[in-house]
């Protein structure tokens, strides 16, 4: 298995493989890598088995969209449909991603410590999936290690951080970044100086874990600092 992933030209090679080598025996007929880029989007980087019109609503989204891939991303949590019908009342317009197959199992990748992206897998038929079995950590922890050429710092803490040392001011920072503005923003809205707001920004980032605004909102949401977002 880690020959197939580091011999891997890119990451639509990967999923091929992934399938067709790895997968196969267990019924694996598609597979879909999505990485979390530093603009809190979430990007299909590499798939197999899949139409391309199947993955078009998946293909580049925001990370507090609510799709199968995002959501696994966000809470960190795997997630498994059993049949289409269950894809499609939880997610409304997305039987595509069940077309290479009937069951979709979805796994958070991570690395170093960090969610990076998810991978979703279809198959043919049930197998008894656990999502927690040691083979799904494994085969997560390297596409994690594979995902870090797009961006090796990207990701949330796996675990939410319990009682972040936070000021009230720092978090009404995080409210404002959860809706899109920007330092100078910020510091209009609060009436400080836009280097008080950048110092505070990176103390945010060092109590949360994390390196960028975008996943700053996510580790708080995950925190219970913040409320979580309504679905788009």
């Amino acid at each position: 298995m880690i020959g197939v992933i580091s011999d891997a030209a890119d990451s639509m090679m990967l999923m091929r493989s992934l399938v067709l080598e790895v997968l196969f025996e267990a019924s694996a007929r598609g597979a879909v890598l999505a990485h979390m880029d530093m603009n809190g989007q979430l990007i299909v980087v590499g798939s197999y088995g899949y139409a391309s019109d199947d993955l078009s609503a998946t293909a580049r989204v925001s990370i507090w969209t609510h799709n199968p891939l995002t959501d696994a991303v966000r809470t960190g949590k795997p997630l498994i449909f059993d049949s289409h019908r269950d894809l499609g009342e939880r997610y409304p317009g997305l039987h595509g991603m069940t077309s290479a197959g009937v069951i979709t199992m979805v796994l958070p990748v991570r690395d170093r410590g960090l969610t990076v992206g998810a991978l979703a897998i279809s198959f043919s038929a049930p197998g008894g999936l656990d999502p927690d079995a040691l083979v799904w950590s494994s085969i997560t922890e390297l596409l994690g290690w594979h995902l870090r050429q797009y961006s090796p710092i990207r990701g949330v803490p796996d675990e939410p951080v319990l009682n972040p040392r936070l000021t009230t001011r720092q978090v009404q920072m995080l409210e404002l970044m959860a809706e899109g503005c920007t330092n100078s923003q910020i510091a209009t809205r609060l009436g400080y100086s836009a280097a008080t707001v950048r110092a505070d920004a990176l103390h945010v980032y060092r109590q949360l874990h994390v390196h960028s605004r975008h996943d700053a909102v996510l580790a708080a949401r995950r925190s219970g600092v913040l409320g979580q977002a309504p679905p788009e």
